[in-house]
C-alpha cells in the first residue's frame, strides 16, 4: 500500500490540473495545421474559380480572332473574284461568278453578326471579370489575414504549452517515487481522462458510480491510496462534500 498525506495529495491534484492542461493546448495545437491547410484549399479554390471565368473570356476572345480571320478570308475571296469578272467572256460563267461573290458576302454578313454578338459577350464578362478579380484579391486577402491569426495563435499556445511543461515537471519534481509510480500505473489504465477523481457524497466523480460506504469512511481516515472499486482511479476526498 502507498502511504500518501493530505499535502502530497494536494500535489496530485496539481499535476493532474496541470497535465490537463497540457492535454487541452496540445489538443488545439494539434489543429494547428488542418486549420492552415483548410485556409490554403480554400485561397485555391477562389483563384481557380477566377482562372476558370477568365479561360472561357480569353476563349472567346481567340473565337472572335478567329472569326475576324474568317471574314478577312472570305473578303480576300471576294476580290479576288471581282477582279475575275472581267476577264469572263461568257455569260454562264460570268453569272456564277456572281453567286459565288453574293455566297461569300452573305456568308462573312453572317459572321459578322457572330462577331457582333460575341463582342458584346466578351466586354460584358470582361466587366463582371474584373469585380471577380477585386473579390478574389479581397477573398485571399481575408484569407491571408486569418492564417496570420492561426499563426500567431499557434505561437501563443507554443509558449503556453512550453511554460505548462514547466509547471508540470516543478510539481512531478514535488512528488514522492512511489506516489508518482501509482500515478503512473492509472495513467496506463486510464489513457484518457483524469488519474485522479474525488468524491463527493459517496461519488466518484470519475465514473459517477456510488463507492461503497466502507470505502467512503476510509477515505477520511486512512494515509494510503485508495482507489475506486469501479474505474480504478485514484480517488480522494472533496472538501466540498456534504457529510
Amino acid at each position: 500500500m502507498v502511504e500518501i498525506t493530505r499535502d502530497e495529495m494536494a500535489v496530485l491534484v496539481a499535476l493532474q490540473e496541470t497535465e490537463s492542461s497540457k492535454d487541452r493546448v496540445a489538443a488545439v495545437l494539434r489543429q494547428v495545421p488542418e486549420r492552415l491547410a483548410r485556409l490554403d484549399r480554400a485561397r485555391q479554390e477562389v483563384e481557380q474559380r477566377f482562372q476558370e471565368k477568365e479561360a472561357r473570356v480569353l476563349e472567346k476572345r481567340k473565337t472572335y480572332k478567329d472569326l475576324e480571320q474568317e471574314v478577312k478570308s472570305r473578303q480576300d475571296a471576294i476580290k479576288k473574284s471581282d477582279a475575275k469578272l472581267f476577264a469572263i467572256k461568257n455569260n454562264k460563267e460570268y453569272q456564277a461568278v456572281l453567286k459565288e461573290i453574293d455566297d461569300l458576302k452573305r456568308q462573312s454578313a453572317k459572321i459578322e453578326d457572330q462577331m457582333l454578338d460575341l463582342l458584346f459577350s466578351v466586354e460584358t464578362e470582361e466587366a463582371a471579370l474584373m469585380e471577380e478579380r477585386k473579390d478574389c484579391d479581397a477573398e485571399k486577402e481575408r484569407i491571408a489575414e486569418e492564417e496570420a491569426q492561426v499563426e500567431t495563435e499557434r505561437a501563443g499556445l507554443e509558449q503556453e504549452l512550453a511554460e505548462l511543461d514547466s509547471a508540470a515537471q516543478s510539481v512531478r519534481g514535488r512528488v514522492p517515487p512511489g506516489l508518482m509510480g501509482a500515478y503512473q500505473q492509472v495513467r496506463k489504465r486510464v489513457p484518457t481522462g483524469a488519474v485522479l477523481a474525488a468524491v463527493e457524497n459517496y461519488v466518484c466523480q470519475g465514473c459517477f458510480m456510488n463507492i461503497p460506504p466502507q470505502t467512503y469512511n476510509e477515505l477520511h481516515r486512512s494515509t494510503t491510496l485508495k482507489y475506486c472499486p469501479f474505474c480504478t482511479r485514484i480517488i480522494y476526498h472533496n472538501g466540498n462534500s456534504q457529510e
